[in-house]
């Protein structure tokens, strides 16, 4: 359903990351905070908060999973007024990110990897919401409109389909329906949280430090709620049109269809240069970089780099970002003090001649000569060497 809903979802399923997995255990985490939700037992729930805590492990996003389920389970207390359960939102919490925390104690090494940037941010959190709506319609085929002919046919089409979905979730929150879509509410109250929680999140980080342009890799994790949620509308509504006669189901179900085809009728193109380029890890100019390639002949003992994860995957080299922050003088620091200062240390930064890196590396402090030796300086890779 994901793949067949939005064609830039599943380019991004086809880099070779965490994004994926992450997307995977939220999907799974929801699904047992709504089984719990309508009436399931307590295990259930402590089963959402394990899987809330191995997406973590994935992302560092993933807290926002413990943050939305603590807060419903809370509200949801306080609701039916059941004061003496009030530690279940905090041990659902804590037992979320507990696992990283305590992870992140004993690996020095990886420390850092929550906030790889230190540079001021660049959208207020309105313009976030922006682009996020924005990332969203694109992906779900509802924006740009196409020129005229059988895509926009299809574009008012996949409009209205989404519009008579949407009037499903409104109806469900509507006076005396609440016991009749009592699954549709389970779902769109915890999820909803999540939801909620995720895009403040967002905004707020892309408000303090410098994110890249919102794609779909930063919404993705949002996408299993909101298909499930559409999902449950769309049986619902198809059972409701079923009971009606083939005049009415026959349109809706087209309807149906239409929503999943709009993306793939649109993003073919899209998916076949991406395929051509390579995504993540997969695209060329990571697998055949200088950078990487001096990095493997040189074998140093550890790398310092904003793309750690894709250096170790490619390169077998243990890699890390500074933890510091990106100044020259905070790595320089950071290579003269353990762990780091008796090891063969390289520096290695991809794009350097990037904008986004230039908001956030100090790009001209690691060309100082004094501090650093220059092993490799294009516009697609840097590498330096501290000087001891």
């Amino acid at each position: 359903a994901l793949a067949l809903t939005a064609m830039a979802f599943w380019i991004t399923a086809t880099s070779v990351g965490s994004d994926m997995l992450y997307v995977g255990l939220g999907a799974w985490w929801l699904a047992e905070l709504v089984a719990y939700a309508r009436g399931g037992e307590g295990w259930r729930l402590w089963t959402s908060a394990a899987l809330g805590a191995l997406a973590m492990l994935t992302r560092w996003v993933g807290f926002t999973l413990g943050i939305a389920g603590a807060l419903w389970l809370g509200l949801r207390l306080l609701r039916r007024r059941e004061w003496r359960e009030l530690w279940r939102p905090f041990a659902y919490g804590m037992l979320v990110v507990g696992p990283t925390m305590v992870l992140q104690l004993f690996n020095p090494i990886g420390s850092g990897e929550a906030a790889l940037r230190s540079s001021p941010g660049q959208a207020l959190a309105l313009e976030t919401l922006h682009d996020i709506a924005r990332t969203v319609a694109a992906d779900l085929g509802l924006w740009p409109v196409p020129g005229f002919g059988p895509a926009l046919a299809l574009f008012v089409l996949r409009w209205l389909a989404l519009g008579v979905l949407a009037c499903m979730v409104v109806r469900s929150f509507l006076p005396g329906r609440k016991e009749r879509d009592a699954g549709l509410l389970a779902l769109v109250l915890p999820g909803g949280a999540y939801v909620a929680v995720y895009v403040a999140v967002v905004a707020y980080t892309r408000s303090i430090q410098y994110v890249p342009d919102i794609s779909t890799r930063y919404v993705n994790p949002v996408y299993p709620v909101v298909f499930a949620a559409l999902g449950v509308c769309a049986v619902k509504l198809l059972s409701w049109a079923r009971r009606r006669g083939r005049a009415v189901a026959i349109p809706l179900i087209t309807l149906a269809l239409v929503f999943a085809a709009v993306p793939q009728w649109t993003g073919m193109p899209l998916a076949a240069r991406t395929m051509r380029a390579g995504v993540g890890l997969s695209a060329a100019r990571w697998r055949e970089g200088e950078g990487f390639e001096l990095v493997r002949r040189l074998a140093p003992e550890a790398v310092i780099s904003p793309t750690a994860a894709y250096v170790y995957v490619l390169t077998g080299v243990p890699s890390r970002p500074p933890g510091a922050g990106w100044d020259a003088k905070d790595i320089a620091q950071a290579c003269a003090e353990p762990p780091l200062r008796d090891l063969d240390v390289l520096i290695l930064v991809a794009d350097p001649d990037s904008a986004w890196v230039h908001d956030t590396v100090d790009v001209e402090g690691l060309l100082n000569p004094v501090r650093f030796e220059v092993l490799l300086h294009t516009p697609g890779e840097l590498v330096v060497r501290p000087r001891r």
